[in-house]
């Protein structure tokens, strides 16, 4: 005996109330992952790192790069050249003075090293022969960076970076640790193992970090900071007073009339003026006052049975604001 199979309506319909509550939950989350998506890549490309300091070699000079175990060290053609010497081949700049701000800090620098050929001896053949021995193989070095920061002791060493001397330009980069604000005050690069010989081109050397933060002045006995980055200033009408004579060390914000005294190290705030105050001329009275006995713009307007009259409010001179309150119309017959 066959039982015929019986459908109940409701749920029939609970099964398609929740296949669209389901589907509008997707929606809902593609929609929102798309959208976060969007906002991280926005808030990437409008907070794009900057170049504090860079060397790009444009001019005639060295712009502050020394050499150790190399020689010939110049700049021509928009390159920093020198040729090694020695194994390790070592290019330094102790100025570099770069404040660079909280966040990821970045040294970059583009750099080729080039095996330069080496001529035959002279042949024993009365005839010339104009001819090389070939290059030698590529091979590959190490690039040690330290730095030195700005009221440290030693300078710090980075991880150490793999080139080729392929004789062709790469571009380096390496993270700083310094997740703070700091001043970097000295660069070393060194290569090794270099045979001697070796061409070491320099293209550009770049510190490369966050945009730089603009902090909130600071207002009185609050701390501040002129000498490291980001800077802390003070508000308008106060000086930044540090007791240390240490190159960075934190102050606080003061009176520039009485920076040391407890009783005016914070400039008093001029008590707002009160308009009951007697007088006798303006002189008498605080700025943006005038001395008169009636109000600016003459007595208030009062509706007496229907007829507007000005009240009789002449008084003893006092100080009145340029600009008052206006004092509203009554709506109704007094």
């Amino acid at each position: 005996m066959k039982y015929k199979t019986t459908h109940d309506p409701f749920h029939a319909i609970l099964k398609i109330v929740l296949g669209v509550v389901f589907g509008v939950m997707l929606l809902a989350i593609s929609y929102k992952t798309v959208t976060t998506s969007r906002e991280i890549r926005s808030r990437a490309a409008g907070m794009q790192d900057i170049t504090y300091k860079s060397w790009e070699f444009n001019g005639a000079t060295t712009e502050g790069w020394i050499q150790t175990n190399l020689t010939g060290l110049k700049v021509a053609n928009g390159l920093l050249t020198a040729f090694t010497t020695n194994y390790n081949a070592i290019l330094f700049n102790k100025s570099v003075a770069a404040a660079m701000p909280v966040g990821n800090k970045y040294l970059k620098f583009r750099l080729a090293v080039v095996n330069l050929p080496q001529p035959m001896p002279k042949p024993i053949a009365a005839r010339a022969i104009v001819s090389t021995i070939p290059s030698p193989q590529p091979q590959t070095f190490t690039i040690g960076v330290s730095y030195m920061i700005r009221g440290a002791l030693q300078q710090k060493v980075l991880p150490v970076i793999v080139g080729t001397a392929f004789g062709n330009m790469y571009e380096y980069s390496v993270r700083l640790p310094d997740i703070g604000g700091v001043t970097i005050d000295s660069i070393q690069m060194t290569l090794k193992p270099m045979r001697v010989g070796r061409s070491i081109q320099l293209d550009w050397v770049r510190l490369v970090g966050p945009p730089s933060p603009t902090p909130t002045p600071s207002g009185c006995n609050q701390d501040c900071n002129y000498t490291v980055h980001p800077a802390r200033t003070c508000q308008t009408g106060l000086i930044c007073v540090s007791q240390s004579q240490l190159l960075g060390a934190s102050g606080l914000c003061r009176n520039p009339d009485c920076s040391n005294e407890t009783s005016c190290q914070c400039p008093k705030p001029t008590p707002p003026p009160t308009p009951v105050q007697r007088c006798t001329s303006d002189k008498d009275c605080p700025t943006g006052y005038i001395c008169s006995a009636v109000p600016p713009g003459g007595c208030p307007i009062i509706i007496v049975n229907g007829i507007e009259q000005r009240s009789a409010c002449a008084r003893v001179p006092q100080c009145w604001a340029v600009n008052p309150t206006p004092t509203p119309t009554p709506s109704r017959f007094n």
